[in-house]
């Protein structure tokens, strides 16, 4: 029938592809040269009998060949084959698990950078503020004298008359402990806005200190005109009545 004159033309075509697609044997003589045969090759007496890819018969002498290379070579060009034949099957299209395309880690992330913080150099200058202070002082040392003794200058840079004035020295140690305390001699009572005055102040009996602590006290008065914003409001003065006597007729 159709069906089997069919099989038997199938047959031989299925036979052909598994004789091309077998894995080829080689020889490997004494030399290194490489020889590929068709099908595996057999030793017989002295010689190697083998049949060439074109399918011809040939022989070489066994002192020619290393055969021990050669079944090395044959079980090499194998071994392809096997690994292929244990491969598990590649899984159904749409059944395989989705893979990331790209992974990021900490590792290949940048650090965001952190905010700048403005500094003194980015602010503006900001002005020094104006009040009563020591602007200058020096340890005076005599000959003969039983103590330290410290000059100096008070600047009032306030905007404020400063009455009262009065000035405290402290002497202090490395370990801040106060070691004595004295009320300076001051050469005026009082200082304009802007005006300065000399001190002087006495420690008998203290030849030693780390740290020298200023505290200035005063009674602000106001030394400048008020302006208009500060002048208060009063209330409109009313005219005081009419003392004429009213005219005869005129409530008729």
């Amino acid at each position: 029938t159709m069906t089997t004159i069919s099989s038997i033309l199938i047959l031989p075509s299925m036979l052909f592809v598994l004789l091309a697609a077998a894995p080829a044997d080689w020889l490997v003589t004494t030399s290194g040269d490489r020889i590929e045969t068709r099908g595996p090759w057999r030793i017989e007496g002295g010689r190697v009998v083998f049949e060439l890819p074109n399918r011809s018969l040939s022989s070489i002498r066994t002192s020619e060949l290393d055969l021990e290379a050669s079944r090395l070579a044959t079980e090499s060009a194998k071994r392809p084959i096997a690994q292929t034949a244990t491969t598990p099957a590649t899984p159904a299209i749409g059944t395989e698990e989705p893979k990331a395309a790209l992974v990021l880690t900490s590792d290949n992330i940048a650090a965001a950078p952190a905010p700048a913080t403005a500094t003194s150099a980015d602010r503006p200058d900001e002005p020094t503020p104006r009040t009563l202070r020591v602007a200058e002082w020096q340890e005076d040392t005599r000959p003969g004298d039983d103590g330290l003794r410290f000059r100096g200058r008070i600047v009032n840079d306030a905007e404020t008359f400063a009455a009262t004035l009065g000035l405290e020295v402290t002497l202090i140690d490395r370990a801040g402990r106060v070691l004595a305390v004295g009320s300076a001699v001051l050469g005026a009572p009082s200082l304009p806005i802007g005006e300065s005055c000399p001190f002087e102040v006495a420690f008998p009996g203290q030849f030693a200190y780390d740290r020298v602590d200023f505290e200035l006290a005063a009674r602000p008065l106001l030394e400048r005109a008020p302006g208009r914003d500060e002048v208060p409001a009063t209330a409109p003065v009313e005219p005081p009545p009419s003392s004429d006597p009213e005219p005869i007729g005129a409530g008729q």
